[in-house]
């Protein structure tokens, strides 16, 4: 089990609460961000990031299963990844939670990007938030 703060680059992000009752829903967001939020619902300091590449490099197999759980932030943290030419691992399946991107638009402004790099490298995403029209292929 790898838990890291993930994103497209390493950068300092910052852990956001909206919920003080859901320890599982913080999302980590840049110090700019942080800036615009009640200082209440940051709840830690500052932590550096890291990409999936860097994640997958220490990574001992060929083949991974992908559970991702970023709060919304799957652009950030996949697309990169998805759209490079050669990847280093063979992941036959990336679990997430299509309804957090749904949810949190601001944090995927660029979906299609994200559904143009699962099908570049041969994902078929699927889920019931895929029905509406903003994240389907």
């Amino acid at each position: 089990l790898i838990q890291n703060t993930i994103s497209s680059h390493r950068e300092t992000l910052f852990p956001w609460s909206i919920d003080p009752n859901n320890e599982g829903g913080i999302a980590f967001i840049t110090e700019e961000e942080a800036k615009t939020k009640p200082k209440f619902q940051i709840v830690g300091q500052g932590v550096t990031s890291v990409t999936l590449g860097e994640i997958l490099d220490i990574v001992e197999t060929d083949t991974v299963i992908l559970k991702i759980d970023v709060e919304g932030a799957e652009c950030k943290a996949l697309r990169q990844y998805l759209l490079e030419k050669k990847q280093i691992r063979f992941i036959p399946y990336i679990y997430m939670e299509w309804f957090q991107i749904a949810k949190r638009k601001e944090l995927c402004p660029d979906i299609h990007k994200l559904m143009k790099g699962f099908q570049v490298s041969g994902y078929k995403p699927v889920g019931n938030y895929l029905q509406n029209e903003e994240l389907s292929l």
